[in-house]
């Protein structure tokens, strides 16, 4: 993904462009340059989609980064 912000969340990064460039709306790409973090992941970056809102696809993506964290937590 051709990416132009970004947005800095607990040792990942959120990435989007700066205009929505599907016509079925918002997509954001999380990652991280942690290995440990990324295999948290499944290895690779996850893309979150929203139809109509780029708040609430970050949301998405923030949301599964909460979930790391707790697995984390948890084990």
């Amino acid at each position: 993904m051709e990416s132009e912000h970004r947005m800095d969340y607990l040792g990942f990064a959120i990435t989007w462009p700066k205009t929505r460039t599907r016509a079925n709306g918002w997509q954001v790409e999380l990652s991280s340059s942690s290995p440990r973090l990324l295999a948290k992941l499944g290895g690779k970056a996850k893309v979150f989609s929203d139809p109509n809102s780029l708040d609430r696809a970050i949301q998405k993506a923030q949301q599964d980064v909460d979930e790391v964290f707790l697995c984390l937590a948890e084990g």
